[in-house]
């Protein structure tokens, strides 16, 4: 045998048939005579090669090479082909193997490049030379594989891993491949796959080591599942009860158990159990190491940690040893210490967390870059996206590159949400998201400041009630009782102040998103909180917050006040570069540019080559159009100031301006050039957006280069692109100009109102005032013909900018061509409009000669147009001066014509008005005497009447009284006497009905229609001749008719019977009574038809006022009339007929005025409403 398990390597002695024991611990330093004895004896290449492994193992690695070597010789293995009558290939393939895996190490560990590569190539070169021995053999597959991981290649080591699984070893079946592809799955985060594979050899073979089942505890572990991992430690310990992994791992799982106390005693005897099973175990040293630090016991922990890197055997053990190496360097305060064993760490497994969490706290202790700081714990927060302490120092980090940081806002926002209650977790959150998303981070900042104020709150609620409860001891007078129970009452708490950062960052944001006069009152309160307590806010934040009131007066409009503080703090701080550039950009906008580029120059004399300061400069004289200037300041930044984003912007707008503008087809050569210049300011805005994906100037910039170069609708959609990721920040981002090129690009397609939309809201974003933008807007007015619009939006541009060459001749030439168009427009005759728009046509081509003349007097240098174009624009305008005035002229004559026909048309207008009123005036007259005439008729009317009714009523009594005195002769006689009274009992019976039909005034007659309206004309003149009712007036007008109709009017009555009739055919005096009555009654029914069939008259009376007496005209008689017993009918009909034919006369006389006149008297109606209209024609 070669090697036994107490660390012996026999060789064989053939001639003695002995064989000679060689401790592997005890190997001699030179190993020549060991290697004499294994070539004398023929040994076996398996002897050289336990051999050679034990020199490696006392780190004699060139023992090791030398042993291998020689067993590899062409002489060794001839003796051993000779003694041994086969060939040793396994062997061969083994100590090829070696050697390639003994190389790869050593290149991993070879810091130079040079002979790294060379290692590596050394051990391609022996695993090439062992794959050709045995082509079935998967030990060459397997070296391949560790070479690809010592590469960092997973991806290849894997594939040569399942390659190796379907050879062989040495002939026989052999689950490494399925081990090494488990531990892979393991590494790279593929657990079910890591436990399918385990499980898969567990299944082939169920008698495998245990530390099969410890690799499945271990993803188990790692999956979280912590039942089953417990049960994989605990077979693992069945079967190897003195397994130092599964103790440590069951430790691992007790350290976390939710009982803090009860698992940590146990995880602490498991420990200790692990290490009295194996006191060199590199993880259970590292454990120990860890508790140590914890406890503060630095040296012991150092030393645990340095025995567990002696001990280690695989790079990952040996990784987490020098880390703790590290953190015990740093703990005992040996920065450069900590630091070397941190990087050693790293540089084993790249991937470990807590070596780079060290790195960054050495760095930020150090005072190193931040930046370095933030690499590392990017790599913390990847692989521990919730550690608290990666967390921490990053929030507490001004990140230098904002996209780098944006990595890790994922782990600080989910850390956020697990603690809303932590105000210096959201405040963290929203100083990394300033740079990037301030909508959110001003949301995280407002969630801080909420916290800090509830926390001040219920502080100060403590403290209230303590004060009420020292007053309630206070009033209750036991002074002794009192002192007793106040020492029970805690003492006051100090009111938290909200820090002056948070106040200050919150109040920054408040401003960008146009909020000043919250930032205001959050920027006084972070003074206050500074001074409540001094130590909360350091020098330079004080200096920053003094900084930033300035900006926030600078917004508020106190320039004074802002430029006092800027230059107070420029004093005290010269190198105080923001303040500068705030100074030129205020005197850039008030329009001194050279006080602004003075300022400029400042900056960058205190700064040297500064990269804002640089910009800033080059922007100042590029708009004052010195373009050499302006390259000549990109060029001073040097290689590294040219890769800053806002420098690459400024410079490809200075690339831009410097585009020529000569592009007619006559010049080629300057169309080339021009395409060259866009392509190359292109190409920068290209390269801002690799570094800042993001940034929407450079997107911006780059549609501005596709629609010089014709792409419209790629153009479009990048200026579409900004608008919604402008509109993402809720008003942090503005950028007026992406409106002004969408507004260019619909002007470019005649759609002038869409242009004028977007310049309209580019102009909003400059609170209108932005004269650049003005003129935008008039040229697309004057694109669109709208000439006075133009005018009037240049007028305001002018008053904005009076000095501005472009605003000043574009206003003459709009002034120019509107004139122009005036003159030629074609006019109607008489139109009003004509003399006042060619006045202002003449008037403003005299305004535009002026222009003209003044910028031709002032030189190409100061205006940078043409002189001799201004002098063609002016000769121009004066040229047509004469023929304005000319035509203005002839406007005025034409205009003094109008208003002399206008004169006479209205005179004439006047006389036919005042015909028109005179008529109608002297119609209203007529018909107001006609109605006082008519009653004065109907009063004589109702006088007669009442004297006719008293005669009535007169005879009426002496007819009652001779009725009595007959009716007493009647009662008093006998024989003829009695027959005398039987016929008069007739004739009083008559009497008596007659006497009803008379007498009864309760009870009166309905003669006229129900239809018929005009009952309430007769009551209305009644009442004006001062009779109370109608009815006893009405049974009076029938007394008063012809003779004619007695009998039908009798018959009618049906109140007298045959011989009552007989009796006043007789002829007495009651029975010709009766016939009047009769009469007049049928002489009733027909002046209600007569009044019935002049419907149309009656309804034109109505309306007249005094009219009511007409009907009473209509019912009586007049005094001019037979009233006697004959022609009744007659003499009730006359006077209504006459009536009609008056007013139907009236009418036509009036010629159509009289029916309109009464309404318009009255307040107005429809002919009213036409006449007013009418007037209103000529006024």
């Amino acid at each position: 045998m070669a090697e036994d398990g107490e660390g012996l390597i026999y060789v064989a002695l053939h001639e003695h048939n002995e064989a000679v024991a060689i401790r592997q611990h005890d190997l001699p330093r030179d190993p020549e005579d060991v290697l004499n004895l294994l070539s004398s004896e023929a040994a076996p290449l398996l002897c050289w090669f336990d051999t050679a492994k034990a020199y490696l193992s006392q780190e004699q690695a060139a023992a090791f090479v030398a042993i291998v070597q020689d067993a590899y010789s062409e002489e060794v293995l001839q003796g051993i082909r000779n003694y041994f009558h086969r060939e040793p290939l396994f062997e061969r393939v083994q100590l090829l193997c070696a050697l390639a895996a003994y190389y790869t190490e050593a290149s991993r560990a070879e810091r130079d490049a040079q002979e790294r590569a060379r290692l590596a190539q050394q051990a391609d070169a022996f695993v090439r030379q062992a794959e050709g021995l045995r082509s079935s053999e998967m030990l060459p597959s397997m070296t391949r594989g560790f070479m690809a991981m010592a590469r960092n290649e997973p991806h290849a080591a894997m594939m040569e891993y399942k390659r190796a699984e379907k050879m062989r070893h040495n002939g026989n079946i052999n689950h490494a491949p399925l081990l090494a592809q488990a531990a892979l799955h393991y590494t790279n985060g593929d657990l079910s796959q890591s436990i399918q594979l385990y499980g898969q050899v567990l299944r082939a073979n169920p008698a495998c080591p245990a530390e099969v089942r410890l690799g499945i505890a271990a993803c188990y572990y790692r999956a979280g599942k912590l039942e089953a991992a417990t049960a994989a430690y605990n077979r693992v310990l069945a079967l190897d009860p003195s397994s130092a992994d599964a103790l440590l791992g069951l430790a691992v799982i007790k350290f976390g158990s939710s009982n803090v106390q009860e698992g940590l005693n146990s995880g602490l005897q498991l420990l200790q159990r692990a290490y009295s099973a194996d006191p060199t175990h590199a993880g259970v040293l590292c454990a120990l190491s860890h508790f140590s630090l914890l406890k503060g016991q630095s040296q012991q922990a150092l030393q645990l940690a340095q025995a567990a890197l002696e001990g280690a055997d695989t790079d990952r053990l040996r990784s987490a040893a020098l880390g703790l190496c590290g953190r015990c360097h740093h703990a005992l305060g040996d920065l450069a210490a900590a630091q070397h064993h941190y990087a050693q760490a790293i540089r084993l497994d790249p991937k470990a967390p807590l070596p780079h969490l060290g790195t960054a706290q050495v760095y930020l202790a150090s005072g190193g870059d931040p930046t370095n700081s933030v690499s590392e714990l990017e790599i913390v927060l990847n692989a521990l996206p919730g550690n608290p302490d990666a967390l921490e120092l990053l929030g507490g980090l001004l990140p230098v590159q904002p996209a780098r940081v944006a990595k890790t806002l994922q782990a600080h926002r989910e850390a956020a949400q697990r603690q809303a209650d932590n105000a210096g977790l959201q405040q963290m959150l929203g100083e990394l998201l300033a740079a990037t998303e301030p909508a959110a981070a001003l949301e995280a900042f407002g969630q801080a400041l909420a916290l800090h104020r509830k926390k001040q709150a219920e502080t100060q609620k403590r403290n209230d009630e303590r004060q009420k409860k020292r007053a309630a001891l206070d009033e209750a007078g036991d002074d002794a009782l009192a002192a007793q129970l106040a020492g029970d009452i805690e003492a006051d708490e100090a009111v938290p102040v909200v820090p002056a950062k948070l106040l200050n960052n919150t109040a920054v944001l408040k401003y960008r998103a146009g909020a000043v006069g919250e930032a205001m009152a959050l920027m006084n309160e972070a003074e206050a909180s500074i001074k409540a307590d001094p130590g909360s806010a350091s020098a330079l934040q004080t200096i920053s917050m003094g900084y930033n009131m300035a900006r926030l007066q600078e917004a508020t409009g106190d320039l004074k006040a802002a430029e006092a503080m800027y230059r107070n703090l420029v004093g005290q701080f010269p190198g105080y570069i923001d303040c500068y550039l705030r100074l030129s950009a205020m005197a850039k906008a008030a329009g001194d540019m050279q006080q602004a580029a003075h300022w400029a120059a400042q900056a960058t004399a205190q700064a040297g080559g500064h990269v804002d300061a640089q910009a800033l400069l080059a922007t100042l004289h590029m708009e004052r159009g010195d373009l050499n200037a302006a390259r000549e300041c990109v060029g001073k930044v040097g290689a590294e100031g040219a890769q800053d984003p806002y420098m690459q912007l400024t410079h490809a707008n200075v690339v831009m301006a410097a585009l020529p503008a000569d592009r007619s087809a006559r010049n080629p050569g300057a169309d080339k050039t021009r395409r060259d210049y866009i392509y190359k300011a292109l190409n920068i805005y290209r390269e801002v957006l690799r570094q800042q994906p993001d940034n929407i100037y450079a997107v911006n910039g780059l549609g501005t280069c596709l629609a010089e170069l014709g792409h419209m609708a790629a153009a479009k959609q990048a200026f579409d692109e900004v608008i919604r990721a402008s509109a993402k920040t809720r008003g942090f981002m503005r950028l007026p100009e992406t409106y002004v090129n969408l507004g260019n690009l619909w002007l470019a397609r005649q759609q002038y109102s869409d242009a004028l939309t977007m310049y309209e809201h580019a102009s909003k974003l400059h609170n209108h005032k932005n004269a650049q933008l003005l003129l935008y807007m008039a040229r697309a007015h004057h694109d669109a013909g709208d000439h006075l619009p133009a005018k009037r939006v240049l007028l305001k541009a002018l008053h904005l900018a009076p000095a501005d060459i472009k605003v000043r001749f574009n206003l003459a030439f709009v002034l120019q061509e509107w004139a122009v168009k005036v003159f030629k427009r074609k006019y109607i005759s008489g139109d009003p409009a004509k003399l006042k728009d060619y006045s202002d046509a003449e008037v403003a081509l005299m305004e535009a000669e002026k222009i003209f003349n003044q910028l031709h007097a002032l030189g190409k240098e100061a205006t940078r147009i043409e002189p001799k174009k201004l002098a063609l624009h002016a000769q121009f305008c004066h040229q047509q001066l004469p023929s304005a005035a000319n035509l203005v002229r002839q406007a005025h004559a034409e205009e003094a014509m109008v208003q002399s026909q206008q004169k006479v048309r209205q005179a004439e207008l006047a006389a036919a008005e005042a015909q028109r009123k005179l008529k109608e005036n002297t119609a209203s007259a007529e018909r107001k005497a006609v109605d006082a005439r008519k009653m004065q008729e109907a009063q004589r009317a109702l006088e007669d009447s009442k004297a006719k009714l008293e005669q009535l009523r007169a005879s009426r009594h002496m007819a009652a009284l001779a009725d009595n005195s007959n009716e007493g002769d009647a009662g008093g006689g006998s024989g003829k006497g009695g027959s005398k009274r039987k016929r008069g009992g007739k004739k009083g019976a008559a009497g008596e009905d007659m006497g009803d039909f008379y007498v009864d005034d309760a009870q009166p007659i309905e003669r006229l229609p129900k239809a018929r309206r005009d009952d309430d004309d007769v009551q209305e003149n009644l009442r004006r001749t001062g009779l109370d009712s109608d009815d006893e007036d009405i049974d009076e007008a029938q007394l008063f008719g012809s003779d004619g109709g007695d009998d039908d009017a009798a018959a009618a009555n049906g109140d007298v019977d045959e011989d009552a009739g007989a009796a006043a055919a007789a002829g007495s005096g009651r029975g010709r009574l009766k016939r009047r009555a009769a009469a007049a009654e049928e002489d009733d029914g027909d002046a209600g038809d007569a009044a019935a069939a002049a419907g149309d008259g009656d309804e034109v009376m109505d309306e007249a006022p005094g009219e009511g007496g007409f009907e009473v005209d209509a019912l009586f008689a007049d005094d001019d009339d037979d009233a006697g017993e004959e022609g009744g009918e007659a003499a009730a009909a006359q006077p209504r007929k006459r009536q009609r034919q008056a007013l139907e006369s009236d009418d036509e006389e009036e010629g159509g005025y009289a029916a309109a006149a009464a309404p318009a008297e009255n307040g107005g109606g429809a002919a009213a409403a036409e006449d007013d209209d009418i007037d209103g024609l000529f006024e």
